[in-house]
């Protein structure tokens, strides 16, 4: 899993950085508060962040509350620490909407547990987030599908019948170019029907929509 590391003493960062690549964690540093909220903000999965109380820039309170805002399943795991004898400082940031507080320095399998508790919320969270669209993806095309079926059935059986009834070459033709392309809207809704998984594939544009081909299979 990848880290999000914000601190502005680079002494600490060195420190931190070489405990957590033992535990095999990927890093990406910060050295200010705005660039790691605009990181998490822009990340496609919640960030496990360590992050120092006493960040410059944008302030750790503000970070933690700028998450709180999120709604939880894109949210980041925030883990604060403080080198500060401050006893307020836990107080204040849990207030402000930190999950996690460390006080530095403190022994290495005490922030190896809290980064392995918050990687376990954050997959926890990520298993609820699943779930909740594939529910409502299964729910949609389910109902997308039986409204489509009726009409759809109208349309396959009065071109079929339609086949049979003319000797017009032209209107057979067209008939059965509007039979194949009701047979085709058929089996889609089939696979709608089928849906057990979330999968999606890119569209345009960056856009994602729902891959039925994978989703049904």
């Amino acid at each position: 899993m990848e880290i999000f590391l914000g601190t502005s003493v680079p002494v600490r960062s060195a420190g931190i950085n070489h405990k957590i690549r033992q535990w095999n964690y990927k890093i990406n540093y910060f050295t200010d508060g705005q660039s790691l909220w605009d990181a998490c903000a822009q990340s496609t999965q919640p960030a496990l962040v360590l992050l120092d109380w006493e960040i410059r820039g944008t302030s750790a309170a503000e970070i933690c509350w700028h998450a709180t805002q999120d709604s939880p399943p894109s949210a980041p795991y925030l883990l604060v620490f403080s080198y500060t004898k401050t006893p307020e400082d836990m107080t204040l940031a849990f207030q402000a909407g930190a999950d996690n507080f460390i006080q530095m320095p403190t022994p290495d399998i005490a922030l190896h547990a809290g980064l392995c508790t918050g990687k376990r919320i954050i997959d926890s969270r990520l298993r609820q987030t699943e779930a909740t669209q594939l529910r409502t993806l299964v729910a949609t095309a389910g109902a997308i599908a039986h409204e489509i079926n009726q009409p759809l059935s109208v349309i396959v059986g009065r071109t079929q019948l339609l086949q049979r009834k003319t000797n017009c070459a032209e209107a057979q033709r067209t008939a059965e170019i509007l039979h194949k392309a009701g047979k085709r809207i058929s089996a889609i809704t089939q696979k709608m029907q089928r849906a057990c998984t979330y999968t999606t594939k890119e569209y345009c544009n960056g856009e994602h929509i729902v891959d039925f081909d994978e989703t049904s299979s």
